[in-house]
C-alpha cells in the first residue's frame, strides 16, 4: 500500500508553510533588501522576545543603542513546597516547545517532578506592538489534585562589559558645555599599528582595530589598552612609532577658540609624543599618573575636518575620546558615572491584580495585569534568585525579601492554583510598555473583560502553520520540533560587536557572544525554518569588501558560512543574494589562503593552511588527540592539520559555481588553480599509506614539511575525521578513497552503532570518556554525509542521516533536551542540553528525507532553475555539475510518498534509487545546465 502525505497540525510552530520555505520568492530578496542589510550586523526581530541571560520568559528591548533589557522571568513549582526558577545557565526543568520565527508566538515548558505529568505550559502572544499575552495553562495528568503556583520575575537588566558576565558595565558620561561635542574613540575612522599584526585584519569578535573593552569609560571602549577579549589579540596603540589613528571632525561656528579636550591614561611617570596633522598641527607630549586625565590642545585650523594622531614611540596612549569646546569652557567639562538603577517605582495600580513599573534608566512605563484572583505583589533584593526563592519558598506574610541587593526582582506571586486531576488551569496575563496614560488604559481593559483572551488564545492556535513531510518522518516530528523551537529562541540580548549591541543567535544562553562556526551551522537549521532569518545570521558575520576584518571571528576557524551560502543560493537562486554576497565570501575565503590583510594561515612551504594563530581549535573539535598534543608540546607554529586545507577547497568549488553564475571569469580560473594547488599538497605530505589517513604534517622552523606526525606507538596521530576529511573534495585516488571509505563504514573504526565518532575507536588514544574523543556529534557528520553525494555513496549519506535521527528521537522522548553530542558507549545525549549550534543537523536530515520539496546535493552541485507543481509530484530542475573527480555524483529528492515516478536526466529516462517511499536518490553527469525531471504515475 502507498504512503500517504501527512498534514500534521501542531500546537505551535517550527517552519513557515512549505510553500514559501522550498521555493520562495527571490524577487524579495532585491538590491533594497541587501542595501538595508549591508548597514547592520542586527537580527531584524522585534523588540519582544525571549532574549534574557537570566530567567526564562519574555523580554522587551527599550534602546537596542543602550543595551538595557526589560526582563519577565518565570518560576513554578508546589504551593508552600519546591519552588522551580527557570535559570537559563543550567538545567532547570524548562525547555522550549514551539516558536515562530519573528516570536509572534512561542511556548515554554516547565516541568514538576515527572516529566510530562505536571507541568506549566506558557504562551507568548503578540496582542499589538506594545503589548503581549502570556497565555500560561497548568496541567496536571496525575490522578491527585496538585496545589501549584506561578510566579512573575520582573526586572530590568543592564548591559555587561564582556560575555559570560552578569555585572554591569561601568560607564561614564560626559558632562559638556552648551555647543560642545563629544567624539568617542570608537568613531575614527583609521587606525593603523605601524608593526602590522597577525589579527589587524581579523579582529576577535567583531571589535574594531585596537579597541578593548574596558569599565569607566564613555561607551565601554578604549584605544590602546589591552584587548582583554581574547588571549589571541594584545595589542596595545601608541608603543610603536607611526602607530597612527584619524577621526572625523565638525567644528561648530559658534565656538570661537576652540579646543580639543583628549580623555586619556598612561602609567604613571610614563610617556609619548604625539604629532598631530588635521584641526591641530604640532607635537604635544602626554606624560601619565596611572589615571584618567584630560589634555587641552588649541584647534590651529577650524576648517579642517579630520584630527589625525600619529605617535612618536613611547608608552601606550589609551584614549576615550575627546571633546571639542571653546577655551573659555574648559572648567566646565567633567565626568559622572552612569547609575544603573536595578528597581523600579511601583505606581498606583489602575485596577485589581495589576502592577506598573517605572525604571529610572528607561522613559516608558511597564504594566501588567492577570486574571487569577488569588496573588501578591512582592519584591526580591537579590539578583540570583535560584536559591533565594527556595529559601523563602515558606515565608508566607513578607512581601519583601532582602538579600544582596545587586539587583530587583518584582514578584507577581499567584497561589494557590489548585488543578484537579486530568485537568489543567489557564491563566491569562497581559504585559504592556508605554506611556502611563497608555498603559493605564490597556490593564483596564484587560481588567473589564473588553477581549477574550482564551478565544484570542484559540484563533492564534488555529492559525498556527502545516507541518508537511512524508508519513516516514511522523516518528522524527517531537524531537524535530524541539530542535526547531530551541534553534529559533537561543537569541540573546545584548551582544556587543562592530561597536555596537545586537540581537544574536547563540548555541545556547550560556554563550551569550559570537560563535562563527556554531553560528553558521544555526543559519544552516534557519535555512528550513525562516530565510529572513537565515540570511540575517550569514550577514552577521560577514564583512564589507576592505573592513579591517575578513570576517566576524570567534572560535574555531571553519568557514560554515560559505556553505550556508551554498543552501541559501540552492533553495533561492536569487541573483541579488549572489551578488551581494558573494564578495564578501571571497574575502572570507582569500584570509584562509593569507590573501587578506596580514593573514598568517598560508605561511608554510608546504601551501598547507594552518589556523593556529587565530584559536587553538582547527576543527571545533577541542579534545581531538592530535591537536592537543600539538598545543601540549607548543609546536602549533610548524604542524598542520588537514581540515582547514579541505576545507578551503569546498570552499573553493563552492565560489566557483557562484563566479561563473556572475560572469567572474578570472576568479573561477584562480580557484581552479587553488584547488590544484591545495589538493596536490595534501596528496603529496600528509596522506598516510601505512594508516589509510592524511596525517598533520611537520614543518621546520624555515616551514619546509618534514614528515608526519605520529603516536607514541608509532600509530599515526590523525586516525579520526581530520585525516578522513580529504574524501570530500574529489582529490583522493582511488586507492585513498576505498580506503577511507572502509574507515568511516567499518564499526569499530569511525562508525559506531549512533553514527560517526570523532576518533578511530581502533586508534590507540581513544577515548570513552572525552568531549569530541569518544563520543559523536552532529556537524562534521553533516559534512560528510554532504560529501557522499558527490562520490556515490548517497545510501551511505542516507544511513548517516538516519541513524543520526534515530539516536535524536529516543533521547527526546526521553528528556525533551536537545543535546550537543553523545557518549558512543552508552548512546546518551550529553553537554549543554538547550543547544541549537552544532545539533542543527538534525532538522537538515528530517527535511532532506521527509519534507516533500527538499533537494539535496554534494559540493559540486549548483541549482540554477527549480519547479515544483502543487502537490510536489512532478519537479524540473537545471543543475551545474562540477564534480571533476571522475565520481559518480548523486543528488537525493524528497517527492510526496503517495505517488510512483520516473526520473529524466536531459530527457533520458534513468533508473534511480529508492531510499525511502518518496525519497529518491539519482545520479547525474558532469556538465552545464543538466535537468532533472521527475514525473508522477
Amino acid at each position: 500500500m502507498k504512503n500517504v502525505l501527512v498534514i500534521v497540525l501542531l500546537f505551535g510552530v517550527f517552519i513557515n508553510k512549505v510553500s514559501s520555505q522550498i521555493i520562495p520568492n527571490s524577487n524579495i530578496y532585491d538590491s533594497v533588501y541587501f542595501k538595508q542589510l549591508s548597514q547592520t550586523h542586527d537580527l531584524n526581530l522585534p523588540d519582544w522576545g525571549p532574549y534574557t541571560k537570566r530567567y526564562a520568559g519574555i523580554s522587551y528591548l527599550p534602546d537596542i543603542q543602550a543595551g538595557l533589557r526589560f526582563d519577565i522571568g518565570i518560576a513554578t513549582g508546589y504551593y508552600r513546597r519546591k519552588v522551580k526558577v527557570a535559570n537559563v545557565m543550567w538545567e532547570s526543568d524548562f525547555h522550549p516547545r514551539y516558536s515562530t520565527p519573528d516570536f509572534s508566538f512561542y511556548t515554554y515548558r516547565f516541568e514538576g517532578d515527572i516529566k510530562d505529568s505536571v507541568f506549566t505550559d506558557v504562551s507568548f502572544c503578540k496582542v499589538e506592538k506594545s503589548s503581549y499575552l502570556i497565555h500560561t495553562e497548568l496541567v496536571n495528568q496525575t490522578g491527585t489534585t496538585q496545589d501549584m503556583v506561578f510566579h512573575l520575575l520582573l526586572s530590568m537588566q543592564f548591559p555587561s562589559l564582556r560575555p559570560y558576565s552578569l555585572t554591569p558595565i561601568q560607564l561614564i558620561t560626559c558632562n559638556l558645555p552648551p555647543n560642545a561635542v563629544w567624539i568617542d574613540d570608537i568613531d575614527y575612522t583609521k587606525l593603523n599599528f605601524a608593526v602590522p599584526g597577525t589579527a589587524d585584519n581579523l579582529v576577535y569578535d567583531g571589535m574594531k582595530r585596537g579597541l578593548a573593552r574596558e569599565d569607566n569609560t564613555m561607551k565601554g571602549s578604549v584605544i590602546g589598552a589591552q584587548n582583554r577579549n581574547s588571549p589571541w589579540v594584545t595589542r596595545q596603540w601608541g608603543l610603536v612609532k607611526d602607530d597612527y589613528i584619524e577621526f572625523p571632525i565638525e567644528v561648530n561656528q559658534s565656538i570661537k577658540n576652540p579646543v580639543v579636550a583628549i580623555r586619556y591614561r598612561m602609567s604613571a611617570n610614563k610617556s609619548n609624543k604625539i604629532r598631530f596633522n588635521g584641526c591641530i598641527e604640532k607635537t604635544v607630549q602626554f606624560i601619565g599618573n596611572g589615571n584618567w586625565q584630560l589634555k587641552f590642545i588649541a584647534l590651529t585650523k577650524t576648517n579642517e575636518k579630520t584630527l589625525k594622531f600619529n605617535s612618536l614611540g613611547g608608552d601606550t596612549l589609551d584614549i576615550d575620546g575627546f571633546a571639542i569646546l571653546n577655551v573659555s569652557d574648559t572648567s566646565l567639562i567633567s565626568f559622572s558615572p552612569v547609575v544603573w538603577n536595578y528597581t523600579p517605582t511601583i505606581e498606583n495600580q489602575p485596577t485589581n491584580n495589576s502592577v506598573i513599573l517605572k525604571y529610572q534608566n528607561s522613559d516608558l512605563y511597564y504594566g501588567l495585569s492577570w486574571d487569577f484572583e488569588f496573588s501578591q505583589v512582592r519584591e526580591f533584593l537579590d539578583d540570583q534568585l535560584d536559591i533565594m526563592m527556595q529559601k523563602t519558598a515558606h515565608n508566607h506574610t513578607a512581601l519583601k525579601f532582602s538579600g544582596n541587593e545587586k539587583g530587583h526582582y518584582t514578584n507577581v506571586f499567584m497561589r494557590p492554583i489548585s488543578v484537579f486531576p486530568q485537568t489543567r488551569k489557564k491563566i491569562n496575563t497581559l504585559v504592556t510598555i508605554g506611556t502611563k496614560a497608555e498603559v493605564d488604559s490597556k490593564l483596564k481593559d484587560f481588567n473589564n473583560k473588553k477581549t477574550d483572551w482564551n478565544v484570542f488564545f484559540e484563533k492564534i492556535l488555529l492559525q498556527t502553520t502545516e507541518i508537511v513531510c512524508n508519513s516516514g518522518g511522523l516518528d522524527y516530528l517531537a524531537g524535530t520540533k524541539l530542535m526547531s523551537a530551541t534553534l529559533l529562541t537561543n537569541v540573546v540580548y545584548p551582544v556587543y560587536t562592530q561597536s555596537s549591541y545586537i540581537k544574536h543567535y547563540t548555541p545556547g544562553r550560556i554563550w551569550d557572544c559570537l560563535y562563527t562556526w556554531d553560528s553558521g551551522f544555526i543559519g544552516l537549521g534557519l535555512a528550513y525554518l525562516d530565510f529572513h532569518r537565515s540570511i540575517e545570521c550569514l550577514n552577521a558575520y560577514t564583512m564589507p569588501v576592505g573592513s579591517q576584518s575578513a570576517f566576524t571571528n570567534h572560535g574555531s576557524p571553519v568557514p560554515v558560512q560559505i556553505h550556508l551560502f551554498h543552501e541559501l543560493w540552492n533553495k533561492t537562486q536569487s541573483k541579488a543574494f549572489l551578488a551581494y554576497f558573494y564578495p564578501r565570501m571571497k574575502q572570507y575565503y582569500d584570509f584562509f589562503l593569507g590573501r587578506y590583510g596580514y593573514s598568517t594561515t598560508f605561511t608554510l612551504k608546504s601551501n598547507i593552511i594552518r589556523t593556529f594563530d587565530y584559536f587553538y581549535n582547527s576543527g571545533g573539535w577541542d579534545d581531538y588527540p592530535a591537536q592537543v598534543f600539538v598545543h601540549n608540546n607548543k609546536i602549533s607554529k610548524t604542524t598542520t592539520p588537514v581540515i582547514n586545507t579541505t576545507q578551503q577547497i569546498l570552499c573553493a568549488k563552492i565560489l566557483k559555481q557562484a563566479a561563473f553564475q556572475l560572469g567572474i571569469q578570472q576568479d573561477v580560473k584562480q580557484y581552479d588553480s587553488d584547488i590544484q594547488m591545495l589538493s596536490s599538497a595534501l596528496n603529496k605530505y600528509a596522506w598516510n599509506e601505512v594508516s589509510g589517513y592524511f596525517s598533520y604534517v611537520k614543518h621546520d622552523n624555515e616551514g619546509n614539511p618534514v614528515g608526519k606526525l605520529t603516536y607514541d606507538s608509532g600509530a599515526d596521530y590523525n586516525m579520526g575525521l581530520d585525516g578522513a576529511y580529504p574524501i570530500l573534495t574529489g582529490m583522493c585516488t582511488e586507492n585513498q578513497k576505498n580506503t577511507i571509505l572502509s574507515n568511516l563504514k567499518t564499526e569499530g573504526k569511525l562508525w559506531s552503532k549512533i553514527g560517526l565518532s570523532a576518533v578511530d575507536q581502533s586508534a590507540p588514544y581513544f577515548s570513552k570518556d572525552g568531549y569530541w574523543n569518544g563520543s559523536v556529534w552532529f556537524p562534521h557528520q553533516w559534512f560528510f554525509y554532504k560529501g557522499m553525494f558527490d562520490l556515490g555513496e548517497g545510501e551511505f549519506a542516507y544511513k548517516i542521516a538516519k541513524t543520526a535521527l534515530d539516536l535524536w528521537k529516543n533521547e527526546t522522548k526521553e528528556t525533551n533536551y536537545c543535546f550537543e553530542h553523545f557518549m558512543i558507549e552508552s548512546g546518551r545525549g550529553a553537554g549543554w542540553h538547550q543547544f541549537g549550534g552544532l545539533s542543527s543537523p538534525i532538522i537538515m536530515w528530517f527535511h532532506n528525507l521527509f519534507q516533500p520539496g527538499c533537494i539535496t546535493t554534494g559540493y559540486s552541485v549548483f541549482i540554477t532553475e527549480k519547479q515544483y507543481n502543487e502537490n510536489y509530484t512532478a519537479l524540473k530542475i537545471h543543475l551545474n555539475n562540477d564534480n571533476l573527480s571522475g565520481n559518480e555524483t548523486q543528488i537525493m529528492v524528497c517527492m510526496n510518498d503517495s505517488k510512483n515516478y520516473k526520473a529524466f536526466v536531459n530527457n533520458i529516462n534513468v533508473e534511480y534509487k529508492k531510499l525511502a517511499n518518496g525519497l529518491l536518490l539519482i545520479e547525474i553527469p558532469i556538465g552545464k545546465n543538466i535537468i532533472v525531471d521527475i514525473k508522477s504515475y
